[in-house]
């Protein structure tokens, strides 16, 4: 008989122990779940920070492209012009791509700062 109440004793302070322990996971899932929320909320606003960014660069590149272009031809023409051109034209070609490249230096220098304003 005094066994049955040693072990009725020790299976009431396992039942006293494992509710403290199930208040305990209960906590730590419902703090889980708001870091996960806040989670959520947080990528939701990068994500819209992002798309803004994204917006705000494409007339940069669409600008780039141009100006990529521009120099390409540019380059090709001094080229040409170097093989068989007078050298007025040349100069001329010299300066179309001094003034592309400066743009597109520009352009470059512009889309980082956004880039490195959406990593903030």
């Amino acid at each position: 008989m005094e066994a049955l109440k040693k072990s009725h004793g020790d299976t009431l302070t396992q039942i006293s122990e494992l509710d403290a322990e199930l208040a305990k996971l209960r906590k730590n899932f419902s703090d889980a779940c708001k870091r996960e929320q806040d989670i959520i909320a947080s990528n939701k606003a990068l994500s819209s920070s992002l798309g803004v960014a994204l917006n705000q660069l494409k007339p940069f590149e669409k600008k780039l492209q141009t100006h990529l272009a521009k120099l390409e031809v540019a380059c090709v023409l001094k080229k040409l012009l170097s093989q068989k051109g007078p050298r007025i034209l040349e100069a001329q070609t010299d300066e179309t791509i001094s003034l592309e490249k400066e743009e597109i230096h520009k352009l470059t220098q512009e889309s980082q700062h956004l880039t490195v304003q959406v990593g903030k």
